[in-house]
């Protein structure tokens, strides 16, 4: 990424994030556990996932060896390293809050506006509105 893209990400998306972070005296924090892997890839998409893991033996010291054999395994979930998966994780959090806007409006709000990858960082104005979000 060319440095002018990153200082136009940062401008656009992270500095608001942290001035509105930064606004009132109650703060909220959270970091959504395992994110990655809590979504599931379809099945036509797993075969861009696939990878090779060459099958493994113990002689009697149990020593670890390599055989030439290899077995072909696909994630299932999305990992973390993939160029899309930050990209992948921002959407489906962003389509879950617009599927639960009726329900959910404030919450919906503050998700599609305060969060980075799977953390989430706002302020309140009182104690009382920033439980109620909690």
């Amino acid at each position: 990424m060319m440095p002018s893209k990153l200082v136009q990400i940062y401008c656009q998306w992270l500095l608001p994030l942290l001035l509105r972070f930064r606004s009132f005296k109650f703060l909220i924090t959270c970091d959504i556990s395992q994110a990655f892997l809590q979504l599931v890839l379809a099945e036509e998409d797993r075969n861009v996932t696939k990878f090779l893991r060459f099958k493994t033996t113990k002689d009697r010291q149990g020593n670890v060896n390599l055989t030439d054999e290899s077995l072909p395994y696909r994630f299932t979930r999305l990992p973390f390293g993939l160029a899309p998966s930050p990209f992948l994780l921002c959407a489906s959090i962003k389509e879950l809050a617009r599927n639960h806007a009726k329900e959910y409006p404030i919450s919906t709000k503050h998700l599609t506006e305060s969060t980075y990858m799977d953390d989430f960082i706002m302020s309140e104005e009182t104690e009382d509105r920033a439980l109620i979000l909690y």
